[in-house]
C-alpha cells in the first residue's frame, strides 16, 4: 500500500512558485563550512531547483515528475580506494553500514533516475540483501560471501535471499551491457540499462516512506551539524546543515564527500540513524551481523532539525517503520534520503545551534 502525504495546498504552492519563478534549473551556492571537528573547508555545492516537471509523485523522494515503482539497488565501494564514487547524489535513497573492520559500504536505492554509471560496485552481505527484500529492488553487487556452511553470512542462500527475482552478480554471470569491470577490483553498472533488460512488475515497499514539504518542525531544537562515527572516530561521517539550501552537506573525516560525476559534495535533504545491533561472527570468516530485523532507537534530521524516535522491522520483507517519540509517524521533507545503520553501542554527537551538543546510542535511556 502506498502512503505518500503530500498535502494539495503544498502542491499548489510549489506550482505557483515554480510558474512565477525564472530561476535556472540548477543554482550554485559557496559557503563556508566551519565545525569543531574537521576544522573547515570552502565547497561549492550545486543545489537542484524544485522539479518543473508535473504529474505524479515519486514513491522514493515525494518529488514530482514520476510516480512509477522501479527500484534498482546497487552496492557501492566506500573504502579509501573507491572514492570519489560515481552515481551517489542521483540516487534516492542510500543506506550506510558497516562491513569487517573500520569500512562501512553503501547501497543505493535508484528510482526516479537511472544513471549509467555507478560504483565502484562492490560485494553483497545478508543484511544489505534484507535492504532488497523490503524494496523488492533490482538487486546489483559483485560477489559476497558464498562458503558453503557459514549459514548466517551466506549470502546465496534462500533463507538470506537467494530467490530474489533479479540479481546482477559481477562474480558470477554479469551482463557486459550492465555491469563491467574496468580492473579486476574495480567495477561500474549501468542503472538504466539493469532496469530495462529485467523491469519486472516490483512488490510495492509497505510502508512507504510519507512526504511533506510543508511538514511544520518548529518544536524541534535547530542543528549545525551531527557526526556519526560508525566504529571509528566522531568525524568519520558528518552532516554539516546548510540553512541556504535546506540540505545537510556531507563529510567524511573532515573532507567534503564528493561524487566524481558531479565532481561536487554530496548533499542529503533527511538523514535517518537506525540503531542496531553489531555481532561478529567469528566462525565464519570474520564477518558480522546487523540487526535489522526487530527494533531499536532512532535519530532524524530533516530541514536543519533533530527528531528521536524508534525504528521496527517484523521480518526480511517488511518495510521498515519510522516512529517518532509521540507514536506519530515519521514525515520527510521531499528529496534524498541517507539511512545510517549505526551500531547502538557507539556514541553519535549532534551539535546544535546555540552552542549545545547531544551525545546519544542506541543503548542510552
Amino acid at each position: 500500500m502506498k502512503k505518500l502525504l503530500i498535502i494539495a495546498l503544498v502542491a499548489a504552492l510549489v506550482f505557483s512558485v515554480l510558474a512565477c519563478s525564472s530561476a535556472p534549473a540548477e543554482t550554485s551556492q559557496s559557503a563556508s563550512q566551519e565545525g569543531a571537528v574537521g576544522g573547515s573547508a570552502e565547497i561549492t555545492t550545486t543545489q537542484p531547483s524544485a522539479s518543473t516537471a508535473t504529474g505524479p509523485l515519486s514513491p522514493t523522494t515525494g518529488l514530482p515528475g514520476n510516480g512509477e515503482y522501479r527500484p534498482v539497488q546497487v552496492q557501492i565501494d566506500n573504502e579509501s580506494t573507491g572514492r570519489p564514487q560515481y552515481g551517489i547524489q542521483a540516487a534516492d535513497i542510500v543506506y550506510e553500514a558497516m562491513i569487517e573492520g573500520l569500512d562501512t559500504r553503501l547501497s543505493a536505492i535508484f528510482n526516479d533516475t537511472l544513471p549509467e554509471k555507478v560504483g565502484p560496485v562492490r560485494s553483497a552481505r545478508v543484511y544489505f540483501q534484507m535492504i532488497q527484500n523490503e524494496w523488492d529492488s533490482i538487486f546489483i553487487h559483485d560477489g559476497g560471501p558464498y562458503v558453503a556452511g557459514f549459514d548466517r553470512s551466506y549470502i546465496y542462500s534462500d533463507e538470506n535471499g537467494g530467490k530474489m527475482k533479479a540479481r546482477v552478480d559481477g562474480a558470477k554471470v554479469a551482463d557486459e551491457n550492465i555491469f563491467w569491470h574496468v580492473t579486476p577490483s574495480i567495477a561500474y553498472a549501468n542503472v538504466q540499462a539493469a532496469e530495462d533488460k529485467y523491469n519486472y512488475e516490483r512488490t510495492e515497499r509497505d510502508p512507504m516512506f510519507v512526504f511533506d514539504a510543508a511538514v511544520d518542525l518548529s518544536a524541534y531544537p535547530d542543528v549545525e551539524k551531527v557526526n556519526i562515527p560508525f566504529v571509528s572516530s566522531l568525524d568519520h561521517v558528518e552532516y554539516r546543515y546548510d540553512s541556504a539550501s535546506d540540505k545537510f552537506v556531507r563529510y567524511f573525516y573532515g573532507d567534503p564527500f564528493i561524487d566524481a560525476e558531479t565532481k561536487e559534495a554530496i548533499t542529503v535533504q533527511n538523514i535517518i540513524v537506525q540503531y542496531v545491533t553489531d555481532d561478529p561472527l567469528p566462525n565464519e570468516g570474520g564477518r558480522i551481523v546487523l540487526g535489522m530485523i526487530g527494533s531499536g532507537k532512532a535519530e532524524f534530521f530533516v530541514g536543519g532539525k533533530h527528531m528521536t524516535g524508534t525504528w521496527e522491522k517484523d521480518s526480511m520483507t517488511e518495510g521498515t517503520i519510522y516512529t517518532l517519540d509521540d507514536g506519530s509517524e515519521l514525515v520527510l521533507k521531499p528529496g534524498n534520503t541517507w539511512i545510517e545503520i549505526q551500531p547502538d553501542s557507539k556514541n553519535i554527537v549532534t551539535a546544535y545551534t546555540d552552542g549545545t551538543t547531544y551525545p546519544t546510542n542506541g543503548k542510552s535511556s
